[in-house]
């Protein structure tokens, strides 16, 4: 009894507090009382919200999340008094502290406020890093949220053009470089000049004139040259000029560094099935060589701390190039405890297993070395890699797509050894699979076996291949539209085949709905993904006709 006393006591206890808390927040805003916002930040009595307050800020969940909401729709910036006061009254070290709290509404509002406040004040910029700004902004740089972390991204480089003093310790560099490298893998193609941005001011301080030796250690150490080498092509100009800028900073101090970031990048963008992508000049269509996937090196570096017997055994076979032990640990499911590295390829899910690992290891030498593919080839590789297909682990399953595809490419003997032991039909479910890159590879891997073998015909079900590629015509990604239709057009008119058509194909695309959803691509804005349609129509309807 008393304890269900003591309960309900305390029940309406904190129902009167919520309740004074909140009407404390009424008051505040009605009268525009700033330091009774700020003394409301860390409230944490709960709150029930309707709408949507911010384009993509979480709503706020408490008192203090909703008075940091207020603080922000004061617009300090534009407010010179409301701002001083804000800052008498301890406001930036308060809402400092809210990015620290692990809560989304508190760390976004919290954010936005700051920013507010930072804006064209180098004053506030020097107080907010003496406060601790830094060491509480940068872990956000690895926030699931992108706007967020494109925010954050920006009061850096404005920190920095205001005072880069504060950049006093190794550690610092360190974390700041390895959030906003981090950041650069994760955000979009219109927000990467950000993190680039604070990358460039690190390395290369206007105020100063040579680069900051410390910021260009930091950026190799966390392998950033190789990140920042991939934007050169980016559409953005601005993105482009930035990359450039890092690069001629990098010179001074790793000029050899840079050179070896320079062909890993070049190498690890290479065009597959370029024989299949042909120009057709006689209709105008060109068929362009935009199919990709990303092959980088796998340093042996990643295994440099060794946790297991499997995984030293591993480690010295890839140093030694042992073909035959690594073609035997395909199978392991044995757990990879530890590595140095934990991103070793841009799409392809970090390896779990040891037998993961060796399929990596498998798809980094056929897709780099040609002593080592034939040897992977002699040593019938494409047997053990045909059966880890199947596995329901991510890691096996695409890193074993991966090794087939650079193991078959161009490869008439390996293709068809592929095909005989079942391949497709185990791929042809993975046309449905939610990565793109994912997708694309399969795609390309089921292209390259059904063009190149021309005598296993009793292996390939070209009613399932089309029923499996005909869904990809409806898919959001234009990449993935345009390459289904290329690999269509194959199919129907194979080039070994010269301009005799496939009528099998042909009847397959037609039940499978495929015209429809080919003129419905038709509306595109693609200009060659357009032509390509247009193109498999006529034929399509040139083949009923006769």
């Amino acid at each position: 009894g008393d304890a269900a006393e003591y309960m309900g006591a305390n029940r309406a206890l904190r129902e009167c507090s919520s309740l004074m808390s909140w009407d404390s927040l009424v008051r505040a805003r009605q009268n525009g009382d700033i330091a009774s916002l700020v003394s409301l930040l860390s409230c944490g009595d709960v709150v029930e919200t309707e709408g949507l307050f911010h384009e993509w800020a979480d709503n706020p969940k408490t008192t203090g999340a909703m008075a940091l909401l207020e603080l922000f729709r004061c617009e300090l910036h534009r407010y010179p008094e409301r701002k001083r006061v804000f800052m008498e009254c301890s406001g930036l070290v308060r809402v400092i502290n809210c990015l620290r709290i692990r809560e989304q509404d508190r760390q976004d509002i919290a954010a936005l406020v700051l920013a507010d406040v930072l804006a064209e004040d180098e004053v506030v910029c020097a107080k907010a890093i003496e406060n601790g700004a830094l060491s509480a902004l940068v872990p956000l740089l690895k926030n699931q949220k992108a706007p967020l972390c494109v925010l954050v991204s920006q009061m850096l480089t404005c920190l920095l053009l205001s005072c880069r003093s504060v950049l006093e310790n190794r550690l610092c560099y360190t974390t700041m470089m390895e959030g906003l490298l981090d950041m650069l893998q994760r955000v979009g193609p219109s927000d990467t000049v950000f993190p680039l941005q604070a990358v460039l001011e690190l390395v290369q301080p206007a105020e100063l004139v040579l680069p900051d030796s410390e910021a260009v250690s930091a950026l190799i150490e966390h392998q950033g040259l190789v990140r920042v080498l991939r934007c050169r092509h980016h559409s953005s100009e601005e993105v482009r000029q930035i990359v450039n800028d890092i690069e001629q900073a990098v010179k001074a101090y790793a000029g050899e560094e840079l050179q070896v970031a320079e062909r890993l990048v070049a190498n690890e963008r290479r065009p597959i099935l370029t024989n299949e992508r042909r120009p057709l000049a006689a209709n105008g269509i060109r068929r362009r060589t935009r199919l990709y996937v990303e092959n980088k090196s796998w340093s042996s570096n990643h295994f440099n701390v060794v946790a297991n017997f499997a995984e030293k055994k591993l480690r010295n076979a890839e140093l030694e190039k042992d073909v035959s032990t690594v073609i035997q640990m395909i199978g392991s499911r044995t757990s990879i405890l530890e590595t140095s590295h934990p991103v070793t390829h841009s799409w392809v899910t970090d390896p779990s297993t040891i037998g993961a690992r060796a399929l990596q290891i498998i798809a980094n030498w056929a897709s780099t070395d040609v002593h080592l593919r034939k040897q992977l080839l002699s040593h019938h590789a494409i047997e053990s890699i045909v059966e880890q297909l199947a596995d329901s682990s991510p890691d096996v399953q695409e890193a074993a797509t991966l090794a087939l595809l650079f193991l078959c490419e161009e490869d008439l003997t390996a293709c068809r050894e592929a095909v005989v032991k079942g391949s497709i039909t185990i791929l042809l479910p993975l046309l449905a699979h939610p990565k793109e890159d994912m997708k694309l590879t399969v795609l390309a891997t089921v292209a390259c076996l059904c063009l190149t073998v021309q005598d296993v015909d009793q292996f390939i079900s070209y009613s399932d291949v089309i029923c499996a590629i005909v869904p990809l015509l409806d898919e959001d990604s234009e990449e993935t539209r345009f390459e289904a239709t290329c690999t269509l057009l194959d199919l129907i008119q194979p080039v070994a085949q010269g301009k005799r058509l496939n009528r099998t194909v042909a009847d397959a695309i037609v039940r499978a709905d495929g015209l429809v959803r080919l003129r419905r691509c038709l509306s595109t804005v693609d200009e060659e993904i357009h032509n390509s349609c247009h193109e498999l129509i006529r034929l399509l309807e040139s083949i009923h006709e006769t």
